[in-house]
């Protein structure tokens, strides 16, 4: 490619010299409209758009060797934007320089405690997804790409089940972390916050009187795996069955797991 723009370069240097001779170029010099730094203006420009091209892809690699992953993601995200602008497709190896850091920032942020940090994990992840779709054959993975939308379903249904948790809304966090805990009993605290949302549930049904669903709440939660003390929920479970017991009505059967 530098060849090229060599090349380039040195045919505007003849194209200016023969234009400056007498009789070079002689329909633009008799109209007075011949302007002799135009085309050296043009190299200029040409070698100005080369060099930082060079520099940004300097930058972005530099920086994702380094983990630096958000300098990464911006040097990167120029250098795409520079040569879409220009049509100037030098580095042709962008789109996978990006997936990759958009990757590895998206999995940095989710590992984190704060649902902000994982909120913005999962936007990138979201990103690395879409530009899957971009990439040349040679450079796809679909075992990796199937792996990567799995996380990205989970990191969605657990950012609505917690929204949904935070806006105390206990029936849809129940929805939602029962999903994930359907497919993945290990994601984050989904297990605890799935156990505390069935439990208010069901104190909710209680209060209500509705001991049947109040029942099968309490039941659900005590045995889930992965909580550290379902002591609460059992107590619940054994008392709510004596209750219907007492009233004479049958006891649920919980649907299998």
């Amino acid at each position: 490619m530098l060849g090229i723009v060599i090349l380039v370069l040195a045919g505007l240097v003849v194209w200016q010299l023969i234009s400056s001779r007498p009789g070079g170029t002689t329909n633009q010099a008799q109209s007075g409209n011949f302007t002799p730094g135009f085309p050296l203006n043009v190299a200029g420009r040409i070698l100005a758009l080369n060099t930082e091209l060079d520099r940004l892809y300097t930058q972005g690699n530099t920086a994702l060797a380094r983990r630096q992953f958000r300098e990464a993601a911006t040097s990167l995200e120029q250098l795409r934007d520079r040569q879409e602008q220009t049509t100037f497709n030098k580095y042709r190896d962008v789109p996978v320089l990006l997936f990759r850091t958009y990757l590895e920032l998206g999995e940095e942020l989710w590992k984190s405690t704060s649902l902000n940090d994982f909120q913005e994990g999962l936007t990138y992840l979201k990103k690395a997804s879409q530009l899957t779709k971009s990439l040349e054959s040679k450079d796809r993975n679909q075992q990796e790409e199937a792996a990567l939308q799995a996380r990205i379903d989970n990191g969605t249904s657990y950012e609505q089940a917690v929204i949904a948790y935070n806006q105390q809304l206990w029936e849809g966090a129940v929805t939602g972390f029962g999903a994930i805990y359907a497919r993945d009993q290990n994601f984050r605290n989904a297990s605890s916050l799935f156990y505390d949302s069935l439990v208010k549930v069901g104190d909710a049904r209680l209060a209500a009187n509705q001991l049947p669903e109040a029942y099968l709440h309490y039941a659900r939660a005590a045995r889930l795996k992965n909580v550290t003390d379902t002591r609460y929920a059992q107590a619940r479970t054994t008392s709510t069955e004596s209750q219907l017991r007492q009233a004479g009505k049958p006891i649920p059967t919980l649907p299998a797991s």
